[in-house]
């Protein structure tokens, strides 16, 4: 992965998941694989695949989710991409129901892949695209005014089970979301992997939770470290460096810095109100700034009403297509609302 930085118009970054990269799978399931494609006893490229129970139009559903695909830019155009993912669906087809995979908009070999309509492996159907999310990366610059209309606070032991409930209850609608249980969640905030309960922040209306967010600090898990800046935004770098001075902004990493970033996790907003997660959003924002944090990072469909609560912020939204595939068509129908994506485990 250290070979393969993310280019983005502004920046070229690296995602480092080490020293284990396996253990941010655990948080949704012990029943996960690598696998390797080796020329003469190297290493070239990987992947993986995660198996967990989870909901699919409004019913459960057993799911493979196929991701971390790495091929060294030495060995490709080569084929190895495409032996790869018919390696590990043939694995897959033996107990799941679907397969699925998150790819990036712009990374057109990928998508050509998923997009050949010519192309079926053993009995499943061409990979379709069911949804297309939007990853927000907030910027944090200024505090924010906090709401009148909401009470924010963090989340005690005494929310716990209201928590569990309502993110039961919210995860049934969603397609791909993960079956949530008290055993899972307890397991997710044992501290194993950077978040605990107090990481929950709550949002109130009348004495009732109307919104709940995980704020997850995820730096044992996995990093982004800037690789360099492209040459023409370095004017926007200055220019956000005396703009720091004068009111406080946190600063930015240096090429070869990591990050200081947040990942929202398990997000529930009553009725899709914009205005309840700006309201969250702003506490987050105010305690983070405080700490000097640069990043607010968090995923949703990109027909989300939710996604107008970013609209005060600098944002900026990175698109990527779900693809999937299954021997059922009806599995691939997607009759049912927004997909749930955590872009932490991603």
């Amino acid at each position: 992965m250290v070979t393969s930085p993310m280019k983005t118009p502004f920046i070229e970054v690296l995602f480092d998941k080490g020293p284990d990269i396996s253990l941010i799978n655990e948080v949704w399931s012990n029943k996960y694989n690598y696998y390797g494609v080796f020329s003469h006893n190297l290493l070239v490229g990987f992947g993986s695949r995660l198996e967990y129970d989870g909901y699919l139009n409004k019913g459960k559903c057993s799911f493979s989710y196929l991701g971390n695909f790495c091929i060294h830019p030495d060995y490709r155009q080569k084929g190895l991409f495409k032996k790869l993912v018919e390696f590990i669906l043939e694995e897959a087809i033996q107990t799941e129901n679907i397969c699925f995979s998150i790819v990036l908009k712009g990374n057109a070999p990928v998508e050509r892949y998923f997009s050949n309509k010519r192309y079926q492996f053993q009995g499943l159907l061409n990979f379709k695209v069911l949804d297309t999310y939007v990853t927000q990366s907030i910027l944090i610059t200024k505090r924010r005014k906090t709401s009148d209309d909401y009470q924010i606070q963090k989340a005690t032991e005494h929310h716990k089970t209201q928590i569990i409930n309502l993110l039961v209850s919210e995860f049934k609608r969603k397609n791909f979301a993960p079956i949530i249980t008290k055993k899972t969640f307890e397991n997710k905030i044992n501290g194993t992997y950077n978040i605990h309960l107090n990481d929950y922040i709550l949002a109130f209306k009348d004495s009732r939770i109307v919104g709940i967010c995980g704020v997850w600090k995820m730096q044992k898990l996995k990093r982004t470290k800037i690789v360099r800046y492209k040459s023409w935004f370095q004017l926007m770098l200055i220019y956000y460096k005396l703009l720091s001075k004068i009111f406080k902004y946190p600063r930015l990493p240096h090429s070869g810095e990591t990050l200081k970033e947040v990942y929202l996790t398990d997000l529930f907003v009553e009725e899709n109100n914009p205005a309840i997660l700006q309201a969250m959003l702003f506490n987050i924002n105010n305690e983070l700034k405080t700490k000097n944090y640069n990043l607010i990072h968090f995923a949703m469909s990109k027909t989300n009403p939710l996604l107008k609560a970013t609209k005060p912020f600098f944002a900026v939204s990175t698109y990527s297509n779900i693809y999937a595939t299954s021997k059922n068509l009806k599995l691939l129908s997607n009759e049912d609302g927004h997909p749930y994506i955590d872009i932490a485990l991603i």
